[in-house]
């Protein structure tokens, strides 16, 4: 072995060895760095404006880029959980009540059943006939317990949220620094992978769509999707809208996710007798809301950030499982990843026959 080929094996080793010291000491800020690269990522186009549209200077283009990233998501997501938090506790209490028949609803809930029942008296053959005992039951046994948990982790999250202070600060200083320096951070990548340039801008082409797509195609429309559904819900006298718009987001990114939460409620108002409430929701959430991703999403998501709808869900749900509440950026960024390498495996790769 030549003085050369020595060095470089024991340079390599080295490379090895300084690569895992990095990763240890990075590790635990591994959530603030992906934030900070998505924030980065999908505010750029704001600082690539002021920068050379507005002919901002560099400090303050970067600066005012910051500010924009405060108002439209930091002070807003802030104030939304301290008031879902506030109104998912007196959720949680009234639930408690009402499985245990200590309040209103129980009487509401006693009416609807008696006039569901009159109704299925009406049909031949058809025996069944709902209780507010079996519901109390079905409420103690499986609602009550997820109640608990989400109960359990609101305080846990505002708490944390609180005590966070120190970490949303490093991430203003990494998304602070992002913008200025995010070509030269994509360089260094790019001048580290093996790969040839066309597929290192494959991947990074990929990777970018999907953050840009996730963040401005499928939160926005379910933010959109559940705001008129919460409207609605609002107009038609139903409590708790912020909880439900907590709700409805969620099950908005699914297909036909609203509908899961507004046709219920709908069912159950016209029991009540609230027959133009009952009405108005359905047209809302068929005229407005069902109807609005079929128009948003074409402008909103390009078409090579597009993950198929099952793959996007799993994605989310595996990655929240195995990362936890940060999954839903890992699971899809991972999903983006593995779909791209098995194109270029297809495309570049694979043995011709």
């Amino acid at each position: 072995m030549t003085a050369m080929q020595q060095n470089k094996t024991y340079f390599y080793f080295f490379l090895i060895v300084v690569f895992i010291l990095g990763v240890i000491v990075l590790w635990p800020m591994r959530d603030i760095l992906l934030l900070g690269f998505v924030i980065t990522t999908v505010f750029r186009p704001v600082y690539l404006f002021l920068l050379e549209k507005a002919k901002f200077p560099k400090i303050l283009a970067t600066l005012t880029s910051l500010i924009t990233v405060l108002l439209t998501i930091m002070f807003p997501v802030s104030a939304f959980i301290n008031i879902s938090i506030s109104q998912f506790k007196v959720f949680y209490r009234d639930l408690l009540s009402f499985s245990q028949g200590g309040n209103g609803a129980y009487t509401v809930m006693v009416d609807v059943f008696d006039r569901l029942n009159a109704n299925l008296e009406k049909i031949p053959f058809v025996d069944y006939r709902v209780s507010v005992e079996n519901l109390q039951l079905l409420i103690q046994q499986n609602v009550t317990p997820i109640a608990n948990y989400l109960f359990s982790s609101s305080v846990d999250l505002g708490v944390g949220f609180a005590q966070s202070l120190p970490l949303i600060v490093m991430l203003l200083y990494v998304v602070w620094f992002g913008f200025p320096e995010y070509d030269r951070m994509i360089g260094f990548i790019k001048r580290l992978s093996p790969l040839s340039e066309k597929l290192d801008n494959l991947y990074l082409y990929r990777v970018t769509a999907l953050i840009k797509g996730i963040t401005k195609g499928t939160f926005v429309i379910a933010l959109i999707q559940g705001g008129i559904a919460s409207i609605s819900l609002w107009i038609a006298g139903v409590p708790y809208v912020f909880f439900w718009f907590l709700v409805l987001v969620v099950f908005s990114v699914l297909p036909l996710g609203a509908s899961f939460i507004t046709f219920p409620i709908a069912g159950v108002l016209f029991l009540l007798g609230n027959y133009w409430q009952a009405i108005f929701l359905l047209l809302v959430q068929i005229l407005f809301t069902s109807t609005i991703d079929n128009i948003l999403r074409p402008y909103l998501i390009p078409k090579e950030a597009e993950v198929h709808p099952v793959l996007l869900l799993l994605s989310f749900i595996g990655g929240i499982k195995v990362f936890g509440i940060w999954g839903f950026l890992y699971g899809p960024l991972i999903m983006v990843m593995m779909m791209t390498t098995f194109e270029i495996y297809q495309r570049y790769y694979k043995l011709k026959e």
